[in-house]
């Protein structure tokens, strides 16, 4: 009985305004949570996730834990960490002043600030998702300037939240006045706006890409010495893959100034094939035949990305599959021709099909 009597003075023994018994309290939340982060991030990331897929059926759930799972954890550990300090009282020994602030406003701001960002990080993760999902869509259309559309939209949006998120931070949080702070560094500004001057006049050039669309991505286009498909255009710069399949980044500006060549299929080679395969050849060797031969030709450096490959017909004695795709460089159109149809090759005979005779 002593005993516990002793160990229930110590627990209840008061440290800095706060016994030994609310330090425990405290560190046992934060420890909890820090062992089930993973697990409530993952329950409350499913509920989240059951809301979007039924207006999003597209939605994939590994996908979407991949991009907001950590959002969600830090989420939940600032929440509860927050929440459990909060009952701490601050003895006078450590209130100090900072910036004429006492010490626990100070840590306040500073977790609602943590706050701010983290949601901010979530929601930026959280378009990046729903962009993936619309793009399978959209990638599924005929015309390709809907893909440089939602690419462009969608950096508009990640950048409005991320200059909100720091204009609530200081006007909201901070209660700082902010058109005060903007004219006090009127000056600043226009220092810095001479200074990030090609900046600005690259963000310039894309928005008229964006409207006037002289290129779309997956273009051939030809600008100065570069020739190659268009695979992003960004606020600052254009990204170009060459037929050597390099990656070639070009500011936005010059691609506006500069004379371009937008390259229509129709002027590249054009390569319409099929291979017969005999009538044993079952469903899924087609299914991974016509994918491999996709694959490969997608992935080789002097092909556009339009590659169709299909079971096109049933022929007499044979299986008829289609393969169409345009050549980048007409020059050496043989030899790349030549190198893909050994890989054709290759390909049938390593899913242990034949091919028929005529």
């Amino acid at each position: 009985m002593l005993t516990l009597y002793k160990m229930q003075e110590i627990l209840y023994t008061k440290f800095f305004n706060n016994t030994l018994y609310d330090y425990l309290i405290v560190g046992a939340v934060i420890l909890l949570a820090i062992l089930i982060q993973r697990l409530a991030a993952r329950f409350i990331g499913s509920i989240v996730f059951s809301f979007l897929h039924k207006r999003l059926p597209l939605a994939e759930k590994e996908y979407f834990y991949d991009l907001l799972l950590l959002p969600i954890q830090l989420l939940f550990l600032v929440l509860v960490s927050a929440i459990a300090l909060k009952t701490l009282h601050y003895p006078p020994v450590i209130d100090v002043i900072f910036f004429g602030e006492p010490l626990h406003d100070i840590i306040s701001l500073l977790y609602k600030t943590a706050f701010a960002v983290i949601i901010t990080f979530a929601l930026v993760r959280l378009v990046d998702f729903i962009t993936l999902l619309l793009s399978i869509k959209i990638h599924a259309t005929y015309t390709r300037a809907d893909d440089q559309i939602l690419l462009f939209a969608k950096e508009i949006v990640k950048l409005t939240l991320v200059v909100a998120c720091v204009l609530f931070v200081v006007g909201r949080i901070f209660a700082v006045d902010i058109s005060t702070a903007v004219a006090g560094a009127g000056i600043m500004a226009l220092a810095v706006a001479l200074a990030a001057k090609e900046t600005l006049q690259n963000l310039m050039a894309s928005v008229i890409i964006f409207l006037e669309q002289p290129f779309t991505i997956g273009d051939y286009v030809h600008i100065d010495n570069t020739r190659g498909i268009v695979q992003k255009v960004g606020f600052r710069s254009t990204l170009i893959r060459t037929p050597e399949n390099v990656l070639v980044t070009i500011p936005n500006n010059k691609m506006v100034d500069s004379v371009t060549e937008n390259i229509p299929l129709t002027a590249l080679s054009k390569v319409s094939t099929s291979i017969r395969l005999q009538y044993n050849t079952n469903t899924t060797q087609i299914q991974n035949i016509t994918h491999d031969i996709r694959q490969f030709i997608e992935d080789y450096a002097d092909t556009d990305k339009q590659v169709n490959v299909g079971l096109d017909e049933f022929g007499t004695n044979a299986l008829i599959i289609n393969i169409r795709y345009f050549l980048l460089d007409q020059a050496d159109a043989v030899k790349h021709k030549q190198i893909i149809n050994f890989a054709i090759i290759e390909i049938v005979a390593k899913h242990k099909a034949a091919f028929a005779v005529s």
